[in-house]
């Protein structure tokens, strides 16, 4: 199925995400609805609007340390226990 770009706007190459005063994220590819991130509200610097979906994609993973765990859990657990807090709080 397709995206309606209509509807959604999508960041990626690792867009920024300013949480509050020295505290910023990246994130690989950020969704958002055009109702909530409007044209007025995209600048050169972080965005300040929490993303609707923020999605990390790593290439590097080491299967060998955990065979039996997906892909997608493995690297950066604790960093992403972090982001997560983060987002959730923003």
């Amino acid at each position: 199925s397709q995206m309606n770009r209509k509807i959604f706007r999508t960041l990626t190459n690792e867009p920024g995400l300013h949480i509050g005063k020295g505290d910023n994220l990246s994130c690989d590819v950020m969704l958002y609805e055009r109702s909530v991130l409007t044209n007025d509200k995209i600048t050169t610097k972080y965005v300040d609007i929490p993303p609707l979906v923020s999605i990390e994609v790593d290439v590097k993973v080491d299967l060998k340390t955990r065979p039996n765990t997906p892909t997608f859990l493995i690297k950066r657990s604790n960093y992403w226990r972090s982001a997560q807090q983060k987002l959730s709080g923003f």
